[in-house]
This record gives C-alpha cells, structure tokens and sequence, in this order.
C-alpha cells in the first residue's frame, strides 16, 4: 500500500529524534518532500482556513528541508536559507516539526488529509523569548501590521472589493517582505525559534499571500481565513515573545485588534503618493531630483513615498503580464522594492548594515543610482511601457560603463547563471511547442531553484558587487521577476507571458555577460553563444547549481574587488570593425530564437563585418560567410542563389540592424556605469 503524507511525516519523526546524522539527511528530506507533494496535490486552491493551515504546512517544510540539509555543516557561518542559525540549527527542525503537528491536531479540516502522530508534551511550557530593543520596535510594529491589513482588507471586502486593492497589496507586500528580512538578519536563537512565523515561507508570508490572491480574486473564503490567520499569529508572537523591559505584548495585540483601520491608513508600508493627481512618471521624477547628490535625512519620507506611488499606479495599469512590455512593467515595479531599501539605509553606518539582507557597505548610494537609471531605460526602451510610464531621462555618461572584474567564485557562478537563464527558457519553450505535454512539476522546481540561487548568491556578496547587479539577479530583479512569469505561464498555458519571460532570461544573460568580465579577463560572450545556440530537452539539462559558497565571504565582509577594467571605446550603433564580435553575437542569438531573413541578413553583415577587421587573416571568416550565404539562398525556387558579397562590400549598411530582435534591450545594456 502506497505511504501516505502521514506516514512519510511519522518517518521523519523519528529520524531525527536526536539530531540529523549525515546518513539520514537524504531519507529524511524525501520524506518531507513527499508530503509537501501529497498535500499540494490533496488541497491545491486555499478557500477556508482548514486550506490555509495545510498550506503552512507544506510552506514550513521548505525550512525544515532547508534545516536538515545544513545539520552538518559547520555551525558557524552557514547560511541557511539566508540566516546564519549557528548552533540553533537543530532547534529550528525540533521547532518547525512540532509546530506542524500542533497546526495539524488543533484543525480537524486538516487532520482529515493529515494526521501526524503527536509527540510526548513537554513538561514545562516554552519561556518567552526575552527580545532585545530592536526585536520589540519590529515585533511592536509586526503586530500591528498583522492586524491592521487584515482590517482594511475586509473593509474593501464588506465594500463589494471597491477600493485601493493596488495600494493595499503593496502594502502586504511590503510587510511580508520587511518581515522575511527582518528574520533574514536575526539569525542564532532567534530565527530557529521564529523564522516559521515571520518568514515568506512561513506563517506571515503564507497568510499575507493568501491575503493578496483573496483580494485579486475575491474569494471571500481565502480573504477572511488570510485575516484570520494573522491576527492569530500575531498573538501567537505576542504570547512567545517579552519586551525588551520584560513587558508583555499583550496590549500592542489588544490595541491593534481593536483598532479598524481604514484601507488608506496603517502602518505596514510608507505613505502613499501625495497628490492624487500626480502620474507615475511626476513621482519618478520627483524622486529623480531629490536623489541627486545622494539622499539626505529629511528627504528619505518623500522620495519612499514617491517610489511607493510608481509602484501602486503601475500595478493598477498592469496587472498581468501577458507580453514583454507587461514583463517590463512588473520588472521596474519589482525593482523599487530594492530602491526602497536602500533609500531607507542611505544615511546608516556604512559597514554593517544590511540592506534587504546585503551589507553594501559604502556603495548604497551606488544601488540607489543603478536601479534609477535601469528603470528609465527600461522604460525609454520599450514603447508599451512609455505608455504608462515615461520618465525623464538622465544625461549619457561620457564613456561606457566598465565591466566589473569577477573573481574566481563570481566567474563560476556567472557561468553557470548565463547557462541556466537560456536552457530553462529553451525547455520551458520546447514543453509550449509540445502543447505543454511534459515534466512542467519538474522545470518549475528547476526554475524555483535558479531563482533561490540566484539571489542567494547575490545577498552573499554584498558591496559594490552586488549594488551594481542585485537588480540583475535578486528574486525581485530582472531574474527573479521573468523567472516567476515563466512559472505562471507554464502553469497558465499563458503563452504571451511565457514567451515574454523566455526572452527576457536570455536578453538578462546578455546584459550580465557584457557588464562583466571573467577572473581571467576574458569575456563572457562565448558562454552566452553556446547557451543560446543548445537547445535543451525539458529534463535533459543539469538542474541549476546552488551557488557558490566555500570561496564566498559572508555579507557582511564584502569582497575585495578587482579594478575594473580599461574603459572600453564607445559602441558606434553598427558592426565596426572591432565590435562585429559583440553584434554578431546578439544577432546570431535573434536569428536562433526564430529570427526570419532580417536576421539572416544581419548575421551575413556581421560576418562581413569581422573579415573585414581581420584583413589578411580573413580567409576563415569569409569562407564561413559565404556558406551561410549559400545556406540562406531559397532552396525551392528556380532562381539562382545570389552571388556572395565581397568583404569589402558589405558593411554596416547591408543589412538595417535597427530590426534585430535585441536591439530595445541595447538601448539599457549601457546603464552600469563603471
């Protein structure tokens, strides 16, 4: 008889009674992967609160797996799941797996489909976690978050789901985001006693989703067991947790609850956008001018507000992403998160302090400025954008950006990321063209994992490193923003959206390896030709690596970087000589995602281009020339196949390389400065 969800759970009980041996790691982790599986498969939609406690359930195992797969590394240092636990690793398993049990036998909905054996009470009950100054100003504020968006969600509902739901889902976002990092920063006791209440994975992250998909959808049933929920964990905080002064949370609770906050209030995110009349495009700009210079202490309000603003309004305008300008949207509304962040810590000590779980150290004014010049960019690069959203651009630096030198550690994972960012595009393609016929469960998780690691790895850095690129490869970057819509068009069948989110990794790849140059000097041009020229069999490909971490020092000790590079010659706008490498590279990569004859052509002139720079070393080029042109003659008319242009003919003006397929992404390809 097949092993149920309770059964799998029962075994890992016991396995790891005493601790996690390094034989038992895998069987315990099948184990628990198992039930995340069967209860995902028994109870897919949350529409009551029996729905939500399952999914916590199946949520909270990601950091028991997380746990179990670090019980024996080194208890110092290792990070896990972004939180260095210590020596509390084995706590933070022993918390999460009682606490599962307890969610389980206090909901009879949930032990209908799951119905773990309970564990022997202890004798004697918890003693509060005695919270240091910093713990009780954040979970005095958590708790009245937690109630509060509750309050105004229902206050929409009870209202027909008539309201601000744009500038209210920021708002849970930006709780559930503020409390995973606060959590992220903790670490030690802490965290392994509470990371499954604060974390995105964990209770609060859970509910406050719920909460969103609730008011997007209007399902009644998942809006008030989301309220419900968090207003039951915030007590359960209050109940686990003293103040700093020994006091009791109990009144923050008590206030809180009682307190019906209308949906334009509260304190879970910064102040909307003053003016009601005022666009998107006036509150980006506004803050464009207050940043300049860098962000003083009295202008942090205003320009957070501004930012906040962009987002709501962008929201509201572009709901879903069915094509790459939505793609584009939600990337420049993800990217504010990170801006946010850092607007917030301008004026911090700066060694020490984490930012959105990064220590940028003295370069937070330099993340502030790279992801205000990518987003107008973004924008002046894409026409459906500039239709809702139009900032004012910036002046052109005088010489492009210097790519930054990677180390040994960084090389590698770049490599291996370029990779990733291609081949999952390419499988999730294939499974499109097979009428989405294959292993969807299996490229998800693949997708899940080089999202996880690609910000992972970053959060790791820390420094200038990550201040130029974490928009790049953070979950609420470019990387991690197509890697969910390619998720959500897998699961949709949306093909505009996935189709969307396949460019976009492969044109991300291509602004990575230009911005950057190998330990050895060398480029990264040839990784992402190779990546883009294979096209990878869904569950062919080796699933994305986890980062880095032996040679990695830890966020809080950037490290040292390389000088940049010299600074390049500026790009012309064609394939000069000297430059038809980098041309014939992104129009290869257009003519290889289903370019038609304009990309043929334009891979003709960049070839012509590159004999024509080599001169007397030519030969090799100009034959590959004229058998691509061979190749590209129509093969089923009468007429002659035309003649081969010569290198000295052909040149820039053969072919309009305005029509490449990648020439929008060029016009942001410069905006890292070096």
């Amino acid at each position: 008889m097949a092993l149920t969800a309770t059964d799998l759970f029962n075994d890992a009980t016991t396995r790891e009674i005493g601790g996690v041996g390094p034989d038992q790691v895998n069987l315990i982790v099948s184990d628990l992967v198992g039930v995340q599986q069967q209860l995902s498969a028994a109870d897919p939609q949350i529409n009551n609160l029996s729905d939500l406690h399952t999914h916590i359930i199946i949520n909270q195992i990601n950091e028991e797996i997380a746990s179990v797969e670090n019980a024996n590394a080194p208890t110092m240092g290792t990070l896990t799941a972004g939180t260095d636990l210590g020596q509390y690793v084995g706590r933070s398993i022993n918390d999460i797996q009682r606490d599962i049990i307890d969610i389980a036998h206090a909901d009879p909905g949930v032990q209908a489909l799951f119905n773990p054996t309970p564990l022997p009470a202890l004798n004697s009950p918890a003693a509060p976690f005695h919270d240091n100054a910093t713990q009780t100003a954040f979970v005095t504020q958590w708790i009245q978050d937690s109630n509060h968006l509750g309050q105004m969600a229902t206050t929409i509902e009870n209202n027909g789901f008539q309201g601000d739901i744009a500038g209210l889902v920021q708002q849970i976002q930006t709780f559930e985001n503020g409390s995973n990092a606060f959590d992220q920063s903790q670490g030690g006791l802490w965290s392994a006693r509470f990371w499954n209440e604060f974390r995105s994975d964990g209770t609060a992250g859970t509910a406050a989703n719920a909460l969103i998909d609730g008011l997007h959808t209007h399902n009644t049933g998942e809006l008030n067991a989301a309220v419900q929920q968090l207003a039951a964990n915030s007590v359960d905080v209050a109940n686990n947790n003293l103040m700093a002064d020994g006091g009791s949370y109990a009144g923050v609770g008590a206030a809180a609850q009682a307190a019906a906050a209308a949906p334009a209030g509260g304190n879970a995110a910064p102040p909307p956008a003053a003016g009601g009349g005022l666009t998107a495009t006036d509150l980006f700009n506004d803050a464009t001018t207050r940043e300049v210079g860098g962000v003083g202490p009295d202008q942090v309000n205003l320009i957070v507000s501004d930012l906040v603003g962009v987002q709501q309004k962008l929201s509201a305008a572009d709901p879903q992403i069915n094509n790459l300008s939505d793609l584009h949207t939600h990337i420049i509304i993800n990217q504010i998160n990170e801006e946010i962040a850092s607007v917030e810590n301008a004026n911090a000590p700066t060694m020490g302090t984490l930012t959105a779980g990064t220590d940028l150290g003295q370069y937070v004014g330099r993340s502030i400025n790279d992801i205000q010049r990518d987003i107008i960019d973004i924008a002046h690069a894409d026409p459906g954008v500039q239709a809702l959203f139009n900032p004012t651009p910036l002046p052109a630096l005088n010489s492009p950006a210097a790519p930054f030198h990677d180390n040994a550690t960084q090389t590698a994972f770049v490599t291996q990321w370029i990779q990733d960012s291609n081949h999952l595009g390419q499988m999730a393609t294939t499974i499109e063209n097979n009428g989405f016929q294959g292993d969807i469960a299996g490229l998800v998780q693949q997708i899940q994992t080089f999202e996880n690691g690609s910000n992972a790895f970053d959060q790791s850095q820390g420094g200038l490193w990550s201040a130029r690129f974490w928009n790049e490869f953070r979950s609420d970057g470019t990387a991690g923003t197509a890697a969910n819509a390619l998720i959500d068009g897998l699961h949709t069948h949306n093909t505009g959206e996935l189709n969307a989110a396949v460019q976009q990794l492969a044109a991300n790849s291509v602004d990575v390896a230009n911005n950057n140059l190998m330990a050895d000097g060398g480029s990264y041009a040839g990784v992402v030709a190779a990546a883009q020229a294979t096209a990878a069999a869904p569950g062919s490909a080796t699933p994305p690596a986890s980062p880095p971490t032996a040679e990695t020092p830890p966020a809080t000790t950037p490290p040292a970087t390389t000088p940049p590079a010299t600074t390049p010659p500026a790009d012309g706008g064609g394939p000069a000589a000297g430059d038809g490498g980098n041309h014939l590279v992104a129009d290869l990569i257009a003519l290889l995602h289903g370019g038609g004859p304009n990309s043929v052509s334009a891979v003709i002139a960049d070839l012509a281009a590159v004999a024509q720079a080599a001169g007397g070393q030519s030969n090799g080029v100009a034959t590959l020339l004229s058998e691509l042109q061979t190749a590209a003659a129509p093969s089923n008319s009468g007429s002659a196949a035309p003649a081969a242009a010569s290198v000295a003919d052909a040149g820039p003006t053969a072919v309009d390389m305005h029509h490449s397929h990648f020439d929008e992404m060029g016009q942001h390809f410069h905006h890292m400065w070096g």
